[in-house]
């Protein structure tokens, strides 16, 4: 019994936290309702799993009545092996857009992890935790920022696997966000 309320504590400092998206695919399978929570007729969500463009629509059950949406994509090396997964979700209080990149072990943390949109101006990502599934970091996303995603065609991410090494580029391809953020309904 108590082993399972320390889970459940955990759960929700997790989801407090803005972690709760990178929880193991098992955790993450158990809280996702077969269905999206219901809307008006006309304003129907995607259905989870929901490929979006190049985006994956996902919905997660906070409370019984609370529903946190967020899409996500993942980039793979040539081995099929997830290098990089970067979400937008809604962040926070005021339900904030946010994006947090899931980056792999190893990373050099001194250079923390970049964005780009397109050829527009770097952004840094303030590192969170490294964990069994990798490294988090995220940002809160401006409503500048959010007009260039909708608006470009390319996100790179970069960072480095050591001191000395070269960055190592992660294209992530806007190609669907306009709509799938849309679907998110964030503000």
């Amino acid at each position: 019994m108590l082993c399972k309320k320390l889970r459940v504590a955990f759960a929700l400092i997790a989801i407090s936290f803005g972690l709760s998206s990178f929880l193991s695919v098992e955790a993450v399978a158990q809280r996702v309702p077969a269905t999206p929570p219901a809307e008006p007729a006309g304003k129907q969500l995607p259905r989870v799993g929901e490929q979006i463009g190049d985006w994956t629509f996902q919905c997660q059950a906070l409370t019984a009545s609370d529903t946190r949406c967020s899409i996500s994509q993942v980039v793979f090396n040539p081995q099929k092996k997830p290098v990089v997964r970067a979400t937008f979700l809604p962040l926070g209080k005021n339900k904030k857009l946010g994006l947090v990149v899931l980056a792999p072990l190893g990373m050099f943390l001194g250079t923390g992890i970049a964005g780009k949109i397109d050829e527009g101006k770097q952004f840094n990502f303030i590192l969170q935790h490294c964990g069994k599934q990798g490294c988090r970091a995220a940002i809160q996303v401006s409503d500048k920022m959010k007009s260039a995603l909708q608006k470009g065609s390319r996100l790179a991410l970069a960072f480095k696997m050591r001191a000395n090494a070269k960055a190592v580029l992660v294209p992530i391809s806007l190609k669907g966000f306009t709509k799938a953020l849309n679907a998110l309904k964030i503000k």
